[in-house]
């Protein structure tokens, strides 16, 4: 140390030439060395730094001696050391010795934490503009990844008032540096690592001001995707699937006591969950999917959906959380890795069952434009179900028909009120009625059976004229054909339905005005031709007969599609017909089923 003291007081003193002598001496045992002398060495580096032709010479006497400098000597210059890097990384030719040597000054700022506030005020300001900066050129150098990892590191935590900027910028930027980056995959990996002790801790958990962790982690987890989509990388599963399921293990919304109770806390929780929902959508389409235990998805999901039946304080949120909850159970069904015992598994039948209740629910809020998605849902994952995988299940079976079956009378009704989505969500119901039938197991109870065998005549009546608003939609006929036919083309051979009435029914579709449904109703047609028995024939006539005579003034307003589109005045005169005030209009709430 005497001797680079001496030539750096020397004229022309080069520390470059001397460092392989001066870490011999300083690696040697002895008395130690004067604080004085590591004093000037400071002031010899700060000289050199502020120098525009010793530049170079002041970061290699910096590298050289950071190590060695004692905390008490360091705490006096090392903002102005931060502060010189910093402006220094605008250099090309300095940059990877500035981002080394801020890497190395932030690891020393854990033993100089009484001098944290001045880091806060003077360095972080300047440091995260910076970072920003240099963040924002890609590919981004191992150097500046490792930097800006330490610097959350540091003052993610301690760092309260500018937290706010610092991870608007992190969030931002870090991630599309880190995505270029080809050879450092595993810098994804270390930043989840960090996100999720943060992520973990009780002081942090309930922290309004760490809103913008949440983006971060979102950002990281789709980064992750993108490698694994790209193969150019690969981030350990098990750390994704810590960071996902971070809060499946505890209460997702604690009880009204204590800090919880706090509106802003509680929407920060939420906030948290949705972002969660997102990260898990991602990870879902891409490759790593088989890598998610989807019992314990399932089990996520699940508690979101009570949860947001239970929550008073924050229902804006609730349509949203249903609608990513059934979402996310779409991609878990129809996934190909997705197994037999998952689609089985009862949580599936409750948790539909749980969220058409919430669906239902009109007060405060009205979801009923959620419903569509529920059934569409709903019907994948019976068609994605083995054969006779709902025997057992005949009270949800039922449950699901009634609730579908009232939205159809609600299409149905003349004088109802029509809302928006109405059609779509009578469309769905059909397509659900539709996939029950196809996927009803041949071994199950009576109680299914006779829920089905009523379905029948009450779908029969809703093609006959004047029955409401449902014949206005070519979707919902072409729905209801598809209905239809199921009965006949189902593989259950205890069901017995009425085949030569469907048959008739079909082949009326046929005069439909819309090329679609007379399209449909003529493939319909055709395979209830071939699958027509004479045996079912003498069967089905009874059963027709009875049906005729139940629906015999209704066919007495049987109309073309012509005579269909007059007037109601210009309908009544016509003396074979009764007005269509007289018409039945307990018809429509005959299709729920008792």
């Amino acid at each position: 140390m005497q001797l680079l003291v001496q030539w750096l007081r020397g004229p022309g003193a080069s520390p470059v030439e001397v460092k392989s002598t001066l870490l011999a001496h300083l690696h040697q045992p002895g008395i130690g060395v004067a604080r004085s002398y590591y004093e000037e060495v400071c002031q010899c580096a700060k000289r050199f730094l502020g120098s525009r032709g010793e530049r170079a010479e002041g970061l290699a006497l910096l590298d050289l001696v950071l190590d060695h400098l004692p905390d008490g000597v360091l705490s006096q210059d090392i903002v102005y050391f931060m502060k010189q890097l910093i402006t220094l990384s605008a250099n090309e030719s300095f940059q990877p010795a500035c981002f080394t040597l801020l890497h190395r000054l932030i690891l020393r700022l854990r033993s100089l934490k009484y001098i944290q506030r001045d880091m806060n005020t003077e360095v972080f300001p300047p440091l995260a503009q910076m970072l920003t900066r240099r963040l924002a050129v890609v590919p981004a150098s191992p150097n500046l990844l490792a930097l800006t990892r330490a610097t959350f590191a540091h003052f993610g935590k301690m760092c309260l008032a500018n937290r706010d900027q610092f991870e608007r910028f992190l969030f931002k930027q870090l991630v599309a540096a880190e995505r270029h980056d080809v050879k450092s995959g595993q810098g994804v990996v270390s930043t989840l690592a960090a996100l999720s002790q943060c992520y973990v801790d009780p002081a942090m958990r309930h922290d309004v001001q760490s809103k913008h962790l949440d983006m971060l982690i979102r950002s990281c987890l789709l980064t992750e995707q993108a490698f694994l989509v790209s193969g150019v990388g690969h981030c350990d599963p098990s750390q994704l699937q810590n960071t996902i399921y971070a809060v499946a293990d505890e209460p997702l919304f604690p009880s009204a006591a204590g800090v919880a109770a706090h509106v802003d806390l509680r929407m920060v929780l939420w906030k948290r969950l949705l972002l969660q929902l997102d990260a898990v959508e991602a990870i879902l389409a891409s490759p790593s999917a088989k890598d998610i235990k989807q019992k314990h998805l399932l089990m996520l999901i699940n508690q979101m959906v009570m949860c947001a039946q239970t929550d008073e304080h924050l229902l804006f949120l609730r349509p949203t959380l249903i609608y990513r909850a059934i979402r996310i159970a779409r991609q878990l069904i129809s996934g190909v890795r997705t197994h037999k015992m998952l689609l089985a598994n009862a949580r599936l039948a409750d948790f539909f069952l749980h969220v058409l209740d919430v669906a239902h629910q009109t007060d405060p809020i009205d979801m009923s434009m959620l419903r569509a998605d529920i059934y569409d849902t709903i019907a994948v994952w019976i068609r994605n179900l083995c054969p006779s995988s709902l025997m057992g299940r005949g009270e949800a079976l039922l449950r699901i028909v009634n609730m579908a079956s009232k939205d159809i009378a609600a299409a149905c009704d003349p004088d109802a009120v029509i809302t928006r989505g109405a059609e779509q969500r009578c469309a769905a119901a059909l397509a659900l009625q539709r996939a029950i039938v196809l996927g009803y197991g041949d071994r199950d109870s009576d109680l299914v059976r006779q829920m089905l065998l009523k379905l029948i005549p009450a779908t029969v009546r809703l093609t006959r004229p004047l029955a409401g608003a449902l014949l206005t939609s070519p979707l919902c006929r072409r729905r209801l054909y598809d209905l239809l036919a199921s009965f006949v083309v189902a593989p259950n051979p205890g069901l017995m339905p009425p085949t030569a009435e469907i048959t008739d029914v079909v082949r009326e579709g046929l005069r439909d005005d819309v090329y679609e449904v007379r399209e449909v109703c003529d493939i319909h047609y055709r395979i209830l031709c071939n699958t027509l028995q004479p045996l079912e024939c003498g069967f089905s006539l009874s059963y027709s007969h009875a049906m005729h005579e139940h629906n015999r003034m209704v066919r007495r307003l049987e109309l073309t599609r012509s005579e269909r589109s007059r007037s109601a005045e210009v309908q009544t005169d016509d003396g074979t017909l009764f007005p269509p005030t007289m018409a039945d209009k307990s018809v429509a709430a005959m299709i729920v089923v008792p």
